[in-house]
């Protein structure tokens, strides 16, 4: 897949040549799907590539970061998931203040027409665009019809009765509902972070656990023991985590993210980046009276993980 961070990187192969869906796509989630698959069935109707603008950073880090959203996925996870999904080009536009600023039909005219010379759009029901978000999805089409470039509208996908959306499923992360986020992103919420060395308070407990870096901007399942699985290279195991401050061993630790691979024969992993995927929450994090107390509880979450990983669900 070809990503271009400036739209002057737009070479003549390409300029005219590309059908759009047009987003943040945090997430890459069923609904977002739905558009990416809109996009390569109109691509191929029109003989054209299909592609993604996408902005950086958010619009509202520049216009509001008070209302930033922690993000589900970081670009690089993103980039991958849209690349898995077909589509060919991503366009990685420089959100600045004066682009804010142009209006719905200048974004259309200007950047869409002039710049990429786009042959297709395909939107969300909800997508707003231009100055202010004064454009709607309705907006865009009108402006297709004027510019005899066909836009189309992708109406909501819905779970359980629930339209699908990001905030919807950072919700159902942070209670720790990775079931139903699950449902709504089409796979397992994951966290990716190189592997730390800690305070060996695993490995003096019997379980030693790879201490995984947690990047803040990212959602944050809610503090608690998670059966997960661990993904690293080509390779992956299952594993038990505990996300939280560890309050059996401190008042208030830093909040932390510790796995223990129910594996034999994993590699050294000091300084590797794992992904962790969060399957179902065991149990809340709690203060344990004594340390054998502790060790008792993590044999009884190892064996719970196990029944899990051994059921036709996971």
């Amino acid at each position: 897949m070809l990503i271009l961070r400036d739209l002057s990187d737009l070479g003549r192969d390409l300029r005219g040549r590309l059908v759009l869906a047009l987003g943040n796509f945090d997430g890459v989630h069923r609904g977002h799907q739905a558009l990416l698959m809109k996009t390569l069935q109109l691509a191929a109707q029109l003989d054209a590539i299909p592609g993604v603008m996408t902005f950086d950073p958010h619009p509202l880090q520049l216009l509001a970061p008070q209302k930033l959203p922690p993000m589900i996925l970081d670009q690089k996870a993103k980039l991958q998931l849209l690349a898995s999904k077909g589509i060919e080009v991503v366009l990685v536009v420089p959100f600045t203040r004066i682009f804010a600023e142009l209006l719905p039909r200048a974004f259309f005219t200007e950047v869409l027409l002039e710049q990429v010379g786009v042959r297709g759009l395909v939107v969300g029901y909800n997508y707003t665009f231009g100055q202010g978000g004064k454009g709607t999805a309705e907006t865009l089409q009108e402006l297709g019809n004027v510019y005899n470039v066909p836009v189309e509208i992708v109406p909501p996908v819905t779970v359980d009765g629930q339209r699908v959306s990001s905030s919807l499923i950072r919700h159902y992360i942070q209670q720790g509902n990775m079931e139903a986020a699950a449902t709504c992103l089409g796979y397992y919420p994951y966290l990716a972070g190189e592997v730390k060395h800690g305070d060996a308070r695993g490995r003096e407990l019997g379980f030693p656990t790879a201490n995984v870096a947690v990047d803040r901007k990212l959602v944050i399942p809610a503090q608690g023991v998670y059966a997960v699985k661990v993904r690293w290279q080509e390779q992956q195991w299952p594993g038990v985590a505990n996300l939280g401050h560890r309050p059996t061993f401190y008042e208030q630790g830093q909040l932390g993210l510790e796995v223990f691979i129910l594996n034999d024969n994993v590699p050294e992993l000091y300084g590797e980046t794992i992904e962790v995927e969060f399957l179902k929450k065991l149990r809340d994090e709690k203060k344990f009276t004594s340390v054998a107390e502790l060790k008792e509880q993590i044999k009884l979450d190892i064996a719970k993980a196990r029944g899990l990983f051994y059921s036709p669900c996971i």
